[in-house]
């Protein structure tokens, strides 16, 4: 039994299986104590330096594959690249289905006008009409004392008067000057209707006449707008009478002193 300065012990200590006291009193168990309980831990120490780095060991089996990260931002468009070249064309697609109707376009000009058409069968008589003085008709001819004739025409038995010639009803303004020369630059010629003359309504047949334009240059006075059409010129062929009438005479004059000249008396 221990007390706490001593204790005795008789017949040996045995501590768990182990005999640490002989029965005679000799100690016979280790020379070294048992092993206290565990004390608390102390504080850590500094650390020490750094050891010389180890040989690099050898590579370590791959790890599996990752899971993939977020998409990142798209990122700015870059340049355009050269046009490349043509490529071969394609087979022609089939037809489309036909597209609504277009709007009308513009009315294209009036074309000439056609051939005059054969006269058709008279009618019958119609009521007779009056005139007056005050009255005013258009009609396609005009038979006096005889039967009408074609479109234009005034056909009449007996003279045609109109106008005036009375002496009393003028103020004479001089003689037509220069008539020889002035007939000289005229032609009377043969001539029929030509096409565009057709297209207005005339027949073609051969007639004699004279030049409007050539007229109009020795005697403008007597070259009027046509009555088929105002762009086109006509002659009032009687007053052509008056330069022949001077013409005449002019020449009259050049055969006296001709004549004068021969029988030896020079004017």
């Amino acid at each position: 039994m221990a007390t706490q300065s001593n204790f005795v012990v008789k017949n040996g200590l045995t501590v768990g299986t182990t005999n640490v006291i002989a029965a005679n009193g000799q100690w016979t168990g280790a020379s070294t104590g048992l092993q206290g309980a565990t004390g608390p831990t102390g504080p850590t120490g500094p650390q020490g330096a750094t050891g010389i780095t180890g040989p690099t060991g050898s590579p370590g089996p791959a790890g599996p594959t990752g899971p993939s990260g977020a998409q990142g931002a798209t990122g700015p468009t870059g340049p355009t690249g050269p046009t490349g070249s043509q490529g071969a064309t394609g087979p022609t697609g089939p037809q489309g289905s036909q597209g609504p109707t277009g709007s009308p376009g513009p009315t294209g000009p009036t074309g000439s006008p056609g051939p005059t058409g054969p006269t058709g069968p008279t009618g019958p008589t119609g009521p007779t009409g009056t005139f007056s003085s005050s009255s005013s008709y258009q009609m396609t001819s005009l038979g006096v004392g005889t039967a009408a004739g074609s479109t234009g025409e005034i056909r009449a038995t007996c003279n045609i008067t109109a106008y005036y010639s009375d002496d009393r009803l003028k103020d004479r303004l001089g003689v037509i000057g220069c008539a020889l020369n002035k007939v000289n630059s005229l032609t009377g010629f043969y001539y029929m209707a030509n096409s565009t003359a057709q297209a207005l309504g005339y027949n073609p047949y051969r007639e004699v006449g004279v030049s409007a334009q050539e007229v109009q240059k020795v005697l403008p006075e007597i070259v009027v707008p046509a009555p088929i059409d105002s762009k086109y010129w006509t002659v009032r062929y009687e007053k052509l009478i008056p330069l022949l009438i001077e013409s005449i005479k002019e020449m009259d004059k050049k055969i006296t002193r001709l004549e004068e000249k021969l029988n030896g008396n020079t004017i």
